[in-house]
């Protein structure tokens, strides 16, 4: 009969499964909208992408997020808005993508 795995191989077997399940959902999170300068979140303006970071979760544990950098910066010639924000929460950080987009109104 096989013993009983002890505390400590235990924990290590627990601790191992939670980094593989962060790892997953990190790199869920960076197939979103956002997660890539490829992919960016459309905005109609900066004044409002802090308020969106407000609005999403943390992929790891669905914590509040706040803002600790907010850049713009120029990839493969486009300008985007590049945010890099933690969780209050786990204290994970997380590089958001943003385009300002102009919006125009259709005329009826």
């Amino acid at each position: 009969m096989k013993k009983p795995p002890r505390a400590r191989a235990a924990r290590r077997a627990a601790d191992r499964q939670a980094q593989a399940v962060t790892r997953k959902r990190d790199r869920v999170a960076a197939l979103e909208p956002g997660g890539d300068a490829t992919w960016p979140i459309a905005v109609a303006s900066t004044a409002v992408i802090e308020r969106r970071i407000a609005e999403l979760a943390c992929a790891r544990c669905a914590g509040p997020l706040t803002v600790e950098a907010h850049d713009a910066a120029v990839v493969d010639g486009l300008r985007r808005r590049v945010v890099r924000a933690r969780c209050a929460r786990c204290s994970a950080l997380r590089t958001l993508w943003f385009e300002v987009v102009t919006l125009i109104e259709a005329d009826n």
